[in-house]
């Protein structure tokens, strides 16, 4: 199934890779990035409102534990104050005295009852000498109520609960009042009455993010605040259940049950996240449409090229060797290419013409015969190795984009250059490693393994000696082409240069599928190799060496098939 679907990719024209790169690498990464900003969103939105309204409901109830100690404060400094307490236990005075000490509590009281929270103070008594004031009750009053009883007021205790106005008649106004004895008698009974409406709007000044409600003991709802620019989902008076989810509250200190109640409802922060989606979604099309262009445009020029690139390729297989139009090449890597091609191609006509014409003119023998063999090599483009390498340089234009892309290009014109600028039959080591190297940083792309394993070394004092030119590019294009290309994995190179004893030591060695007995023989005895893959050979390296070394020279070659085969050759030392 894994090499079909590789087949079927290898396949696909250009254009269509593309299309694949651009939905793999674009519009699927889109899709679900959009996807992970919504639910990160959304989470941090409800997180973050979850997080405020907690704040609300601390702030709501430090605000009114504030109003509600203010209240106790009161309540206390009057029930426990000395001179509240002689003025209620008064008996027996002149009237006049009795007046003044009725507008002395009413004088006493004045400073609690001008607060911005408390409605009214009132002080229930039953001594029958004090005359009615703005303070002053008769217990009588208070017991019509019925308060007393139902409470169970005891000594030194107190209670608080709703209660509408029954002074002013203003049935619309609850209050919460707060009934307390006083230190001078068990007969003499503080109120103090708190509009709810004062707690209400404390609570609005931080019902932001959501409803929050003041309730009692009972969990019954006293005050409330709707959020800005809504309502509250519950009304005053109704029960209101604690464990139902994201259930948020805070439990006064006093009066004892009463508890700054809300709750999160995440439906709330959907506005929110469809305002920022939008905008996300807005963006992304932006992206979208911005890189189909782009992808549009670098492919259809690169398919275009690759195309002419690809004809002249089949031409060259034919033995046409015709230049490439370079109206559009441009000046890239893949211009680059173009004009190398073209170069090469016309020094190949160039040089196959003079051969052809040395042939005819020249009858000089062996010195005439090695230059043709090496302009031949020279001139000689391998149609297996150039086919493959331009193969496999479309292929990578789709899998791994243009910067893969350049270096391949930029290796083969350095092939392409070395071809057409042949000056001298001799070149130093470090000359003929230029174009090794070059070779061996295609052939992973060549024969599709990017995993294989290359070693170079070439000691520094190697470098400057002289040997024929390509004398160790024929024995590493034969390892690849002869070797490594017939085995699936594990692929093994080395090539290793220095100098011992005074001689230039060059070994090469790969884990390929090896040379038989018969073959090794005849390559021993410097007989021809057929091949259908072609090539120059060892035979004509052998010659060459022979030549310019005079015999000076030692070729060992010993192969285990699928395990190793080393080619070593000894050179004398010769120098610029």
């Amino acid at each position: 199934m894994k090499e079909r679907s590789v087949n079927i990719l290898k396949n696909l024209p250009l254009s269509r890779k593309m299309l694949v790169i651009y939905i793999s690498c674009v519009i699927v990464p889109v899709m679900i990035l959009s996807i992970f900003y919504y639910h990160i969103s959304k989470t941090g939105i409800q997180r973050q409102e979850k997080k405020d309204l907690e704040s609300a409901v601390v702030k709501s109830e430090n605000s009114i534990q504030s109003i509600m100690d203010k209240t106790v404060l009161v309540r206390e400094l009057i029930a426990y104050d000395s001179e509240v307490a002689d003025i209620l236990a008064i008996d027996g005075e002149s009237e006049k005295s009795l007046i003044k000490a009725s507008n002395s509590l009413d004088s006493k009281a004045l400073p609690y009852k001008t607060n911005d929270f408390l409605e009214s103070l009132r002080i229930y008594t039953k001594n029958p000498y004090l005359y009615s004031s703005t303070v002053h009750r008769r217990m009588s009053e208070l017991e019509k109520t019925g308060w007393i009883e139902k409470y169970g007021l005891k000594s030194g205790s107190y209670c608080v609960f709703l209660n509408r106005d029954d002074e002013t008649e203003r049935t619309n106004l609850i209050m919460l009042s707060m009934l307390r004895k006083t230190r001078a008698s068990d007969t003499n009974i503080l109120r103090l009455d708190l509009p709810t409406a004062v707690l209400s709007r404390e609570l609005e000044t931080n019902a932001i993010k959501g409803s929050i409600y003041l309730v009692d003991e009972n969990n019954r709802i006293i005050a409330l605040a709707a959020p800005e620019n809504g309502s509250a989902e519950h009304s005053e008076g109704e029960t209101l259940g604690l464990d139902a989810p994201d259930t948020i509250y805070r439990e006064l200190d006093f009066p004892r049950g009463y508890k700054v109640v809300s709750r999160y409802f995440p439906n709330r922060s959907e506005y929110v996240l469809e305002a920022q989606t939008m905008q996300f979604i807005l963006v992304v099309l932006f992206i979208l449409l911005l890189s189909t262009v782009i992808i549009y445009l670098i492919t259809k020029s690169l398919t275009n090229k690759m195309n002419k690139l690809t004809a002249c390729t089949v031409k060259i297989q034919r033995g046409i060797f015709e230049p490439v139009d370079e109206s559009d090449a441009g000046e890239d890597e893949i211009g680059v290419l173009f004009h190398g091609v073209n170069d090469a191609v016309c020094k190949i006509n160039s040089l196959i013409n003079e051969v052809y014409a040395e042939r005819i003119k020249n009858a000089e023998a062996e010195k005439a015969r090695y230059q043709m063999e090496l302009s031949a090599l020279q001139a000689r483009v391998d149609p297996h190795f150039m086919f493959n390498v331009f193969e496999v340089m479309r292929m990578k234009v789709v899998k791994r984009g243009d910067k893969e892309l350049a270096a391949v290009i930029k290796e083969i014109s350095k092939i392409f250059r070395m071809l057409i600028s042949w000056n001298s039959d001799t070149v130093t080591l470090d000359e003929e490693m230029k174009f090794v190297d070059a070779f061996l940083k295609i052939q992973p792309y060549s024969i599709d393994d990017e995993e294989m394993n290359i070693s170079v070394s070439v000691s520094d004092d190697a470098q400057r000696c002289l040997l024929p030119k390509m004398s160790v590019q024929v024995f590493v294009e034969n390892a690849f082409l002869h070797g490594l290309e017939n085995i699936s994995d594990n692929r093994c190179f080395s090539l290793d240069a220095h100098i011992e004893d005074e001689k230039l030591v060059i070994t090469v060695c790969d884990n390929g599928c090896g040379i038989d007995e018969e073959t090794l023989a005849k390559i021993r005895n410097g007989e021809p190799i057929e091949s259908k893959k072609g090539g120059m050979g060892i035979k004509n390296v052998l010659s060459r060496l022979k030549y310019y070394f005079e015999d000076d020279y030692t070729f060992r070659i010993t192969s285990v098939p699928y395990t190793e085969t080393k080619i070593k050759l000894i050179l004398p030392i010769k120098y610029e």
